[in-house]
Protein backbone atom coordinates (compact mmCIF):
# COMPACT_ATOMS: atom_id res chain seq x y z
CA UNK A 1 0.00 0.00 0.00
CA UNK A 2 0.96 3.71 -0.41
CA UNK A 3 1.87 5.63 2.69
CA UNK A 4 0.62 9.36 2.95
CA UNK A 5 4.31 10.99 3.75
CA UNK A 6 3.13 14.38 3.88
CA UNK A 7 -0.12 14.20 6.02
CA UNK A 8 -0.63 15.07 9.15
CA UNK A 9 -2.23 12.06 10.47
CA UNK A 10 0.92 9.71 9.56
CA UNK A 11 4.13 10.98 12.16
CA UNK A 12 7.02 9.46 10.46
CA UNK A 13 8.43 6.70 13.28
CA UNK A 14 12.16 7.34 11.59
CA UNK A 15 14.89 5.87 13.12
CA UNK A 16 17.32 9.05 13.25
CA UNK A 17 14.23 10.63 15.41
CA UNK A 18 14.65 8.37 18.22
CA UNK A 19 17.54 9.59 20.34
CA UNK A 20 16.74 12.51 22.75
CA UNK A 21 20.04 14.55 23.14
CA UNK A 22 22.62 12.21 23.93
CA UNK A 23 20.66 9.68 25.96
CA UNK A 24 18.90 6.53 24.13
CA UNK A 25 15.40 6.11 25.71
CA UNK A 26 13.95 2.69 24.89
CA UNK A 27 11.15 3.14 26.03
CA UNK A 28 10.22 6.26 24.26
CA UNK A 29 11.81 4.66 21.45
CA UNK A 30 9.33 2.03 20.94
CA UNK A 31 6.27 4.78 20.83
CA UNK A 32 4.65 5.84 17.90
CA UNK A 33 2.33 9.33 17.81
CA UNK A 34 -0.72 9.65 16.00
CA UNK A 35 -2.62 13.13 15.54
CA UNK A 36 -5.52 14.38 17.68
CA UNK A 37 -7.72 13.71 14.23
CA UNK A 38 -6.91 10.55 13.44
CA UNK A 39 -7.19 9.50 16.90
CA UNK A 40 -11.20 10.11 16.89
CA UNK A 41 -11.79 8.99 12.91
CA UNK A 42 -12.01 5.82 12.55
CA UNK A 43 -10.45 5.42 9.02
CA UNK A 44 -7.83 7.25 9.06
CA UNK A 45 -7.27 5.53 12.74
CA UNK A 46 -7.06 2.17 10.40
CA UNK A 47 -4.73 3.80 7.94
CA UNK A 48 -2.35 4.51 10.80
CA UNK A 49 -2.36 1.38 11.76
CA UNK A 50 -1.82 -0.05 7.84
CA UNK A 51 1.23 2.21 8.09
CA UNK A 52 2.83 0.53 11.17
CA UNK A 53 2.19 -3.00 9.36
CA UNK A 54 3.67 -1.71 6.59
CA UNK A 55 7.00 -0.31 7.98
CA UNK A 56 7.28 -3.72 9.37
CA UNK A 57 7.27 -5.26 6.65
CA UNK A 58 9.06 -3.09 4.13
CA UNK A 59 11.83 -1.81 6.59
CA UNK A 60 12.25 -5.25 9.40
CA UNK A 61 12.86 -3.95 13.11
CA UNK A 62 14.15 -0.89 14.49
CA UNK A 63 17.20 -3.42 16.04
CA UNK A 64 18.61 -0.10 18.68
CA UNK A 65 15.00 -0.04 20.31
CA UNK A 66 15.04 -3.51 20.86
CA UNK A 67 18.10 -3.77 22.09
CA UNK A 68 17.73 -0.85 24.26
CA UNK A 69 14.66 -2.27 25.32
CA UNK A 70 16.05 -5.97 26.19
CA UNK A 71 17.64 -4.42 29.39
CA UNK A 72 14.35 -4.02 31.22
CA UNK A 73 13.86 -7.72 30.72
CA UNK A 74 15.73 -10.80 32.23
CA UNK A 75 17.60 -13.31 29.05
CA UNK A 76 19.61 -14.62 31.88
CA UNK A 77 17.60 -18.08 31.15
CA UNK A 78 16.82 -17.55 27.32
CA UNK A 79 18.17 -20.85 25.22
CA UNK A 80 17.98 -18.89 22.11
CA UNK A 81 17.27 -21.92 19.35
CA UNK A 82 15.63 -23.98 21.65
CA UNK A 83 11.88 -24.92 22.78
CA UNK A 84 9.45 -22.10 22.55
CA UNK A 85 9.06 -22.57 26.74
CA UNK A 86 12.94 -21.94 26.39
CA UNK A 87 13.13 -19.25 24.44
CA UNK A 88 10.05 -17.09 26.51
CA UNK A 89 11.35 -14.44 29.07
CA UNK A 90 9.96 -12.51 31.56
CA UNK A 91 10.09 -8.23 32.17
CA UNK A 92 12.15 -6.95 35.66
CA UNK A 93 10.37 -5.85 38.52
CA UNK A 94 11.49 -2.21 39.02
CA UNK A 95 13.22 -3.20 42.29
CA UNK A 96 15.55 -5.18 39.76
CA UNK A 97 16.52 -2.10 37.47
CA UNK A 98 20.44 -1.51 37.23
CA UNK A 99 22.32 0.84 37.79
CA UNK A 100 19.32 1.73 40.19
CA UNK A 101 16.34 0.39 41.28
CA UNK A 102 12.95 2.72 40.76
CA UNK A 103 11.60 3.69 44.20
CA UNK A 104 8.47 1.91 45.76
CA UNK A 105 5.29 3.31 43.50
CA UNK A 106 7.71 5.33 40.85
CA UNK A 107 5.22 4.11 37.78
CA UNK A 108 1.74 4.87 37.99
CA UNK A 109 -0.99 4.56 35.22
CA UNK A 110 -4.96 4.49 33.96
CA UNK A 111 -5.74 1.17 32.64
CA UNK A 112 -8.97 -0.65 30.63
CA UNK A 113 -8.68 -4.32 31.49
CA UNK A 114 -9.78 -7.05 29.08
CA UNK A 115 -13.01 -8.29 30.59
CA UNK A 116 -14.50 -10.48 27.96
CA UNK A 117 -12.56 -14.36 29.45
CA UNK A 118 -13.87 -15.95 25.64
CA UNK A 119 -12.38 -13.10 23.75
CA UNK A 120 -9.55 -13.10 26.10
CA UNK A 121 -8.37 -16.73 25.15
CA UNK A 122 -8.83 -16.43 21.65
CA UNK A 123 -6.17 -13.67 21.63
CA UNK A 124 -4.24 -15.52 24.00
CA UNK A 125 -4.58 -18.54 21.30
CA UNK A 126 -3.71 -15.80 18.16
CA UNK A 127 -0.49 -14.76 20.13
CA UNK A 128 0.76 -18.00 20.98
CA UNK A 129 0.22 -19.03 17.62
CA UNK A 130 2.36 -16.19 15.93
CA UNK A 131 4.52 -15.94 18.20
CA UNK A 132 5.65 -19.47 18.72
CA UNK A 133 5.52 -20.45 14.42
CA UNK A 134 6.03 -16.48 13.19
CA UNK A 135 9.62 -16.12 14.52
CA UNK A 136 13.04 -17.39 13.87
CA UNK A 137 14.07 -19.80 16.12
CA UNK A 138 16.99 -17.49 16.90
CA UNK A 139 14.55 -14.84 18.51
CA UNK A 140 13.61 -14.91 22.31
CA UNK A 141 10.70 -13.09 23.45
CA UNK A 142 8.18 -12.33 26.25
CA UNK A 143 4.77 -13.35 25.70
CA UNK A 144 1.85 -11.37 27.91
CA UNK A 145 -0.46 -13.29 30.39
CA UNK A 146 -4.18 -12.83 29.57
CA UNK A 147 -4.43 -10.76 33.12
CA UNK A 148 -1.96 -8.49 31.46
CA UNK A 149 -3.76 -7.46 28.57
CA UNK A 150 -4.88 -4.11 29.26
CA UNK A 151 -5.10 -0.80 26.98
CA UNK A 152 -3.58 2.02 28.74
CA UNK A 153 -5.21 5.73 29.14
CA UNK A 154 -3.00 7.98 30.88
CA UNK A 155 0.21 7.68 32.74
CA UNK A 156 1.08 10.12 36.01
CA UNK A 157 4.54 8.46 36.10
CA UNK A 158 6.54 6.34 33.64
CA UNK A 159 9.60 4.15 34.16
CA UNK A 160 11.68 6.36 31.79
CA UNK A 161 9.94 9.98 33.33
CA UNK A 162 9.13 9.47 37.21
CA UNK A 163 6.81 12.24 38.70
CA UNK A 164 6.39 12.35 42.27
CA UNK A 165 4.05 15.04 41.71
CA UNK A 166 1.78 15.17 38.58
CA UNK A 167 0.44 18.64 39.17
CA UNK A 168 3.76 19.83 39.43
CA UNK A 169 4.73 21.23 35.71
CA UNK A 170 8.22 22.58 37.31
CA UNK A 171 9.24 18.68 38.51
CA UNK A 172 12.07 17.28 36.32
CA UNK A 173 12.68 13.71 36.06
CA UNK A 174 13.14 12.97 39.80
CA UNK A 175 14.37 9.52 41.14
CA UNK A 176 11.97 9.47 44.62
CA UNK A 177 8.56 7.54 44.70
CA UNK A 178 5.13 9.86 45.84
CA UNK A 179 3.90 10.62 48.88
CA UNK A 180 0.57 9.07 50.29
CA UNK A 181 -1.34 11.95 49.87
CA UNK A 182 -0.19 12.54 46.16
CA UNK A 183 -1.38 8.84 45.54
CA UNK A 184 -4.82 9.53 47.44
CA UNK A 185 -5.02 12.73 45.76
CA UNK A 186 -4.50 11.09 41.98
CA UNK A 187 -7.09 8.28 42.65
CA UNK A 188 -9.81 9.99 43.75
CA UNK A 189 -9.55 12.68 40.91
CA UNK A 190 -9.42 9.81 38.21
CA UNK A 191 -12.22 8.45 40.06
CA UNK A 192 -13.66 11.92 39.63
CA UNK A 193 -13.36 12.62 35.83
CA UNK A 194 -14.10 8.79 34.88
CA UNK A 195 -16.89 9.05 37.25
CA UNK A 196 -18.31 11.78 34.51
CA UNK A 197 -17.95 9.99 31.31
CA UNK A 198 -20.71 7.69 29.57
CA UNK A 199 -21.05 4.24 31.80
CA UNK A 200 -19.45 1.83 28.97
CA UNK A 201 -16.75 1.92 26.86
CA UNK A 202 -16.76 -0.06 23.63
CA UNK A 203 -13.48 -1.27 22.21
CA UNK A 204 -13.48 -2.84 18.18
CA UNK A 205 -10.19 -5.59 17.45
CA UNK A 206 -9.16 -4.09 13.86
CA UNK A 207 -6.36 -6.12 13.40
CA UNK A 208 -2.81 -7.83 15.12
CA UNK A 209 0.56 -6.65 13.88
CA UNK A 210 4.01 -6.42 14.40
CA UNK A 211 5.49 -3.33 14.60
CA UNK A 212 9.06 -2.89 13.93
CA UNK A 213 9.36 -2.42 17.48
CA UNK A 214 8.89 -5.71 17.84
CA UNK A 215 5.37 -5.58 19.89
CA UNK A 216 2.99 -7.97 18.94
CA UNK A 217 0.08 -5.48 19.03
CA UNK A 218 -3.52 -5.78 19.11
CA UNK A 219 -4.85 -2.49 17.23
CA UNK A 220 -8.31 -1.46 18.57
CA UNK A 221 -10.78 1.36 17.65
CA UNK A 222 -12.66 3.27 20.47
CA UNK A 223 -16.43 3.10 18.60
CA UNK A 224 -17.78 4.91 21.51
CA UNK A 225 -15.32 7.75 21.23
CA UNK A 226 -14.81 8.13 25.07
CA UNK A 227 -11.10 7.84 25.62
CA UNK A 228 -9.43 10.60 23.14
CA UNK A 229 -11.96 12.65 25.77
CA UNK A 230 -10.59 10.67 29.33
CA UNK A 231 -7.02 11.51 28.01
CA UNK A 232 -7.46 15.33 27.55
CA UNK A 233 -9.68 15.96 31.20
CA UNK A 234 -6.19 13.39 32.30
CA UNK A 235 -3.85 16.14 30.42
CA UNK A 236 -5.44 19.03 31.88
CA UNK A 237 -5.60 17.43 35.40
CA UNK A 238 -2.02 16.49 35.46
CA UNK A 239 0.20 19.37 34.45
CA UNK A 240 2.72 18.03 36.04
CA UNK A 241 2.56 14.02 34.03
CA UNK A 242 4.56 13.02 31.24
CA UNK A 243 4.33 14.38 27.91
CA UNK A 244 4.94 11.24 26.30
CA UNK A 245 1.79 9.40 26.50
CA UNK A 246 -0.13 7.09 24.37
CA UNK A 247 -1.87 8.48 21.21
CA UNK A 248 -3.61 4.79 20.08
CA UNK A 249 -5.91 2.25 20.90
CA UNK A 250 -3.81 -1.01 21.71
CA UNK A 251 -3.22 -4.09 23.62
CA UNK A 252 0.65 -5.64 23.58
CA UNK A 253 0.75 -9.36 23.34
CA UNK A 254 4.34 -9.93 23.29
CA UNK A 255 7.72 -8.09 22.56
CA UNK A 256 10.52 -9.65 20.97
CA UNK A 257 13.94 -9.02 23.09
CA UNK A 258 16.39 -10.31 20.53
CA UNK A 259 17.93 -7.82 18.54
CA UNK A 260 18.85 -9.81 15.10
CA UNK A 261 16.98 -8.70 11.73
CA UNK A 262 14.39 -10.71 10.22
CA UNK A 263 14.28 -11.90 6.85
CA UNK A 264 11.71 -10.30 4.27
CA UNK A 265 10.64 -13.70 3.79
CA UNK A 266 10.04 -14.48 7.02
CA UNK A 267 8.26 -11.10 8.02
CA UNK A 268 5.92 -12.05 5.19
CA UNK A 269 4.69 -15.20 7.04
CA UNK A 270 4.54 -13.18 10.58
CA UNK A 271 2.11 -10.56 8.41
CA UNK A 272 0.61 -13.98 6.98
CA UNK A 273 -0.08 -15.58 10.38
CA UNK A 274 -1.19 -11.84 11.51
CA UNK A 275 -4.04 -11.42 8.79
CA UNK A 276 -5.26 -14.92 9.62
CA UNK A 277 -5.88 -14.47 12.79
CA UNK A 278 -6.84 -10.45 12.55
CA UNK A 279 -9.61 -11.97 10.06
CA UNK A 280 -10.99 -14.06 12.67
CA UNK A 281 -10.92 -11.38 15.59
CA UNK A 282 -11.75 -8.30 13.42
CA UNK A 283 -15.13 -6.48 14.32
CA UNK A 284 -15.44 -8.73 18.16
CA UNK A 285 -16.21 -6.19 21.03
CA UNK A 286 -15.33 -5.29 24.73
CA UNK A 287 -17.75 -3.56 26.29
CA UNK A 288 -16.01 -1.42 29.28
CA UNK A 289 -17.72 -0.40 32.83
CA UNK A 290 -14.67 0.44 34.88
CA UNK A 291 -10.95 1.45 34.35
CA UNK A 292 -8.16 0.63 37.34
CA UNK A 293 -5.48 3.21 38.62
CA UNK A 294 -2.27 0.87 38.60
CA UNK A 295 0.70 1.53 40.52
CA UNK A 296 3.04 -0.96 38.94
CA UNK A 297 6.09 -3.23 39.76
CA UNK A 298 7.09 -4.88 37.15
CA UNK A 299 7.57 -2.89 33.89
CA UNK A 300 4.85 -3.38 31.05
CA UNK A 301 2.77 -6.04 33.16
CA UNK A 302 0.72 -3.88 34.88
CA UNK A 303 1.68 -5.96 37.94
CA UNK A 304 0.47 -4.30 41.52
CA UNK A 305 -2.01 -2.90 43.47
CA UNK A 306 -5.36 -1.64 41.44
CA UNK A 307 -7.89 0.48 42.12
CA UNK A 308 -11.21 0.50 40.42
CA UNK A 309 -12.58 3.33 39.08
CA UNK A 310 -16.32 3.36 37.62
CA UNK A 311 -17.61 4.90 34.71
CA UNK A 312 -20.59 6.99 35.30
CA UNK A 313 -21.16 7.27 38.65
CA UNK A 314 -21.32 10.74 38.38
CA UNK A 315 -23.28 13.19 35.53
CA UNK A 316 -22.97 12.34 32.66
CA UNK A 317 -20.77 14.05 29.68
CA UNK A 318 -20.47 14.21 25.93
CA UNK A 319 -16.42 13.06 26.30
Amino acid sequence: MEIPSDSKDFIPMTRECRHEGDTFNPIQAVKVECSDDAQRDPEKLKQFYDSMEHRFLEEGLNLGAIEAQSLYFDVSSREEGGTNEQRRVQPKWYTQFVPVPLPPKAVRLCVAFMNDQSLSDDIYKATCDILDRGLPSDHSYHESRQSHYHQTIFMTSRPDDMRPDPWSIDACIQHIGPSIDVIDREIQMMKDIVGTVSPQIVLEIYKILLADSGTLLLCLLDTSDRIHGIRKAFRDSFPGAPAKQSTIYHMSLGRIVTPKQICREQRQHIQSLCSTWSERLRGRTCALEELHHVIEEQFTTVEGERTALPLGHGHTRSE
